[in-house]
Order: structure tokens, then sequence, then C-alpha cells
């Protein structure tokens, strides 16, 4: 670039000068530390064998926590009590999942319970492996559940747990907390998420082109189920352990999920 055309893109401003001795600005976000160096790490990496895909994720989450805003949280978690019956309910009721891998090992074959059966026994994931114990408030009740129902929503969504399918998955969980709760609230639930999405984007940006046109796809399926199908946070699919998933797609509302493995070489793709 040249000057002319650098001058006209910073339209004759300056960085207004501060008395204060350390480094400031009106965002909470850039002004921590821990989340500048986190972001630049997150999405300026390759993806390395060396270590796990989600390695940085709890540098994040500490980051992020630091800056929320509980009181606020708290006061737009009431608000929506109380003009949101179906987030009341939810609430009101406080469900949490408590099965165990044996639970399941008797649920037909094509069952979401024997889905899921196969699903932690293949890969020894828990379902309660985050957000442990009794939840203290309803916020930590909805980050509890959250985390139980992360796997058995891709199975459901058909959005599998590559790269490709997080994206989509992450992205349906957004755009369904937008469609179905009031913005506010949803900016706050979804933050992370945004995080986690924008971070996933510049990463492949930069290192794997190749892999661009399908985590664009990726997106956008996600997009359009979270705004058509039913609040997923509500969900208990424990009442569903039984069910075929078409029959459980149908019922809330999920259309057009991926072929299963449709998007499985995006895990090579996405690394080294």
């Amino acid at each position: 670039m040249n000057m002319n055309e650098i001058e006209y893109l910073k339209a004759g401003a300056d960085i207004p000068e501060t008395t204060a001795s350390l480094l400031t600005s009106s965002s909470k976000y850039l002004n921590s530390a821990k989340l500048r160096e986190v972001i630049a790490l997150e999405a300026l990496r390759k993806n390395g064998k060396d270590l796990p895909p989600a390695y940085l994720v709890p540098d994040a989450m500490i980051a992020f926590a630091e800056l929320m805003d509980l009181g606020k949280v708290s006061a737009l978690i009431e608000q929506e009590r109380a003009s949101n019956p179906v987030f009341k309910s939810w609430l009101d009721e406080r469900f949490v999942s408590s099965f165990t891998v044996e639970d399941l090992k008797d649920y037909k074959p094509g069952s979401l319970g024997n889905v899921m059966y196969e699903f932690h026994r293949e890969t020894g994931f828990a379902n309660d492996f985050m957000f442990g114990g009794d939840p203290e408030d309803d916020y930590t009740y909805y980050l509890k559940r959250r985390i139980q129902v992360h796997d058995i929503e891709h199975k459901v969504t058909g959005f599998d747990a590559d790269p490709a399918g997080e994206n989509a998955l992450t992205m349906a969980m957004v755009s369904n907390a937008y469609a179905r709760l009031g913005t506010e609230l949803a900016h706050e639930l979804t933050r992370f998420n945004m995080y986690l999405i924008s971070t996933s984007q510049m990463k492949t940006a930069l290192h794997y082109p190749k892999m661009m046109p399908v985590f664009l796809e990726s997106l956008k399926r996600g997009i359009v189920l979270g705004e058509t199908c039913k609040p997923l946070y509500a969900v208990k699919y424990e009442d569903y352990l039984e069910c075929q998933l078409p029959e459980i797609r149908e019922e809330l509302g999920i259309t057009d999920p991926p072929a299963p493995g449709e998007w499985a070489w995006t895990s090579e793709a996405w690394s080294g």
C-alpha cells in the first residue's frame, strides 16, 4: 500500500493519548492479556499432531470466565424466565443425566440409546466430563447440561465429531439460541461458541485452503438447522433413547443431516 491509500483508510485519525501506565482500551476483551494470547495462538497456529485439537480450550474458557459479568447473566436469565415458558419450565425442572454406558447396552440397534452405547464404548468418553456435581444456579446448570448433551447432539443432528461437524454443531447452537432466546441472553451464552468458530475459520484461511469450502458449508447448514428446529437447550434426549434417529429428527425439526461419514475426511485434512 502507498501512503495515500493508508491515509485514506485511516481517515486522518490518531489513537487517543492516555495517562494510563499500562495498555488499556474501551474493550475489556482487548484489555485481557490472557485472551489476547489465546486468541492469537488458536487463530494463527496450525493443528499439530503433537497436541490434541482442544488443547487451548481450557485457557480460553478461563480467560472468558474472568471477564464474565455473572450478575448481568443472572438478570438476563430471570428476564427470560418471565417471558419464555419453555425456558422457565426447563430451568425449574433442572434435569441432569445420570446414565452409564452399561445402562445403554440393551437398546435396539439404530436407537439413540444403542448409538450412544457404541459411541461411549468405542471412545471412552463420558457424558458428564465437565461441570460435575450439582449446579449452584441457573447459569451453571445451563453449562452443565450443554456439556452433558454435546455428544448426543452430534448424533441427533448428524453433525459428527470431526472438524466440519464440530463447526456445524457449534454454529447450530449459536443460531438456535438467537432464534429461541432473547438477543442479549443469546449473546452472553454463545460468546465462547463464536470464539471457537472465528478462530477455526482464521486458522483455515491461513493454513488449510482446501478446507474452506466444506467449512463454509458446515456453517451454513448449522445456521439453517439452528434457526428452524425446536429449542435445543430444552430437549431431554434421555426421553428418546428408545427412538430411532429419523424419528427424533422429525420430532425436533432437524432436516437434511449430512450422510454418515460425509465429513470424516476433514479430521486428517485439518491437521499437520
